[in-house]
């Protein structure tokens, strides 16, 4: 939940009511699997927040309504910064549930791999390595999320550092003895072999509707992991059901060979299969190792091969936009004396035009503003003028091939109207 694209201008009814008498409703932003998002103003703060109401299409269905319930009450429980924020729960006036949260700006994982394509592993890594940190207070109250995917991890840029937020726990699992422990009457009700979450993310365990714990998530993190760093989940088919055999009978293709031409280190290869290790016994025993394991990564193998990159803030300064430096991206800088090779200097506005819609929006407009002045110009130099046929071409002033002075050249025009008066002069004789 939270700003997932531009606005879209909707006619909604809840549009201008005001919730508790302190939630003004701005606009409609989003549509989740449960749900719709909503920006209001909180007053008298004057604080965004998101709001995410019930859809009337689900108002009825008991089921939909207590996992929604549920959600709120599960995210109300966990406090790790890099798990979204409740702010409040309560109903509509027509009886719908919804959810108040602290309204977030960027994009979501899945939007970052879909305009900018594979990440560097440094990227990949500091941003998985924050998700494990959600997981790991999640996971320690008994709290399964079983619904992890790029789509449900949004990047928010605060001042200098990208803060990754895990969203969704819509189809959240507790474990019982927590639940019961607690008295919060959140306890999972899914029965057995029902099946909850994303096909391409999900679990062999999960696939086949059997009991999941905590492991399941390490799955999807390291279905998320190999997407970040490839550019493609490991398993795709035509269908939801082929994409779950996969996950229960495959085995993924490595990383190194996925990326034919690039170096991987085997310690990264390692952690990424191991999280996708169909028995979940072979995967890490929980988020805090995996957590471990990425910072022994980015402080060792990964940060070398990101600390020999070139980086291009070197030479263009404070010309070029601020990015997060994460290998393959930069901070702006003071200038230096080092010199980039158009290569280098290629990759990065590559990059700049995957990530940036403007950027391409400008390239059109550029490109059409050029034709027209190259049409401009050629038309004021007469390059598009036609000739006007002007008749056959004159005499020469001199003389002609006999010494003669040169006739006039005689109007073919006349000579016909001649022959026409003299033709019919002869048939009044």
């Amino acid at each position: 939940m939270g700003l997932f694209r531009p606005s879209f201008k909707v006619r909604d009814a809840l549009i201008g009511t005001v919730l508790q008498g302190r939630y003004r409703v701005e606009e409609r932003i989003g549509e989740g699997a449960m749900g719709i998002v909503y920006r209001a103003v909180q007053t008298p703060f004057e604080r965004d927040a998101a709001i995410k109401v019930l859809a009337k299409k689900h108002s009825k269905n008991e089921s939909i309504v207590r996992r929604f319930a549920a959600e709120a009450l599960i995210i109300s429980r966990l406090r790790h910064p890099n798990t979204l924020k409740p702010y409040d729960f309560g109903r509509t006036p027509d009886g719908r549930l919804y959810i108040v949260t602290e309204y977030l700006q960027g994009r979501t994982l899945a939007q970052v791999i879909e305009e900018e394509g594979a990440l560097s592993p440094a990227r990949a890594l500091d941003y998985l390595g924050q998700v494990c940190d959600a997981l790991t207070e999640a996971h320690a109250r008994g709290i399964i999320h079983r619904d992890l995917k790029p789509a449900n991890v949004f990047i928010e840029r605060v001042g200098r550092k990208e803060v990754v937020k895990v969203l969704d726990f819509g189809v959240a699992k507790v474990v019982q003895a927590e639940s019961e422990a607690s008295g919060d009457g959140i306890a999972d009700r899914t029965a057995s072999g029902t099946v909850h979450g994303t096909p391409n993310y999900m679990s062999p365990e999960q696939a086949e509707g059997r009991t999941v714990d905590a492991r399941s998530d390490l799955y999807s993190i390291g279905i998320m992991a190999y997407e970040c760093i490839t550019g493609r989940p490991p398993f795709t088919a035509g269908s939801p059901v082929a994409v779950l055999l996969k996950h229960v009978n495959d085995q993924p293709v490595p990383l190194r060979d996925a990326l034919p031409g690039h170096e991987v280190h085997p310690d990264l290869e390692g952690l990424v299969l191991s999280l996708l290790e169909k028995d979940p016994g072979q995967r890490p025993s929980d988020a805090d190792e995996v957590r471990r394991r990425i910072e022994a990564l980015r402080r060792g193998p990964i940060a070398s091969a990101g600390a020999s990159m070139p980086v291009l803030s070197q030479v263009a300064g404070s010309l070029l936009p601020e990015f997060d430096a994460h290998g393959d991206t930069l901070h702006a800088g003071p200038k230096s004396k080092e010199l980039l090779s158009q290569r280098q200097l290629g990759v990065w506005l590559r990059s700049w035009f995957r990530r940036s819609r403007a950027a391409r929006w400008l390239l059109v407009i550029g490109l059409v503003e050029a034709a027209v002045a190259v049409a401009l110009a050629a038309w004021a130099a007469g390059l598009f003028e036609t000739p006007e046929f002007a008749g056959p071409p004159a005499a020469s002033a001199g003389a002609g091939a006999d010494g003669a002075a040169a006739k006039p050249p005689v109007d073919a025009g006349k000579k016909a109207k001649k022959r026409r008066s003299k033709a019919k002069l002869g048939k009044r004789k």
